[in-house]
């Protein structure tokens, strides 16, 4: 799965928001708690916990991340306490584009809890876009707070 969004804003204040990993559950919504469990010099652990809602369900979702940052540009994760999901694996890159940037989020997973497939297709594409929208007001904000008007200021 793939999701997008174009911002108005720099590197910095986007690189900012993506890798606010203490935070980040105060602007995402389906993001309960996030930390960083363990710092080490090629990679972070950050653990976190989410509620899903799968159609008509929900459920706790407990999830170590293994998070690799190639600043300014890439951010590359993946799941590592295979607690919940069988493959987990998502990446969020930067790229110009003409006044502000390009955010897109990739993402493959495979739960490994009963949830029929197209109910987990669904639901994961909508918390994507969710999340997405939040991280993008999440990030607008900021370049206001900033004074940052667009580009690679």
């Amino acid at each position: 799965m793939e999701g997008r969004f174009f911002v108005a804003s720099s590197y910095q204040v986007i690189w900012e928001v993506l890798t606010d990993y203490e935070a980040i559950h105060e602007f995402v919504s389906s993001l309960q708690q996030s930390h960083v469990k363990e710092q080490h010099q090629d990679y972070l652990l950050i653990e976190q916990e989410s509620k899903g809602k799968f159609f008509i369900f929900s459920r706790k979702i407990n999830i170590v991340l293994e998070v690799i940052e190639e600043p300014p540009r890439k951010i590359r994760m993946k799941e590592v306490s295979q607690k919940d999901f069988d493959l987990y694996e998502a990446s969020w890159e930067i790229e110009d584009a003409e006044s502000g940037m390009n955010v897109i989020y990739t993402l493959k997973s495979k739960p490994n809890f009963w949830v029929p497939g197209f109910i987990v297709k669904s639901s994961m594409r909508n918390n994507i876009k969710t999340s997405l929208k939040e991280i993008m007001s999440e990030i607008i904000r900021r370049t206001q707070a900033h004074g940052i008007c667009s580009g690679n200021s």
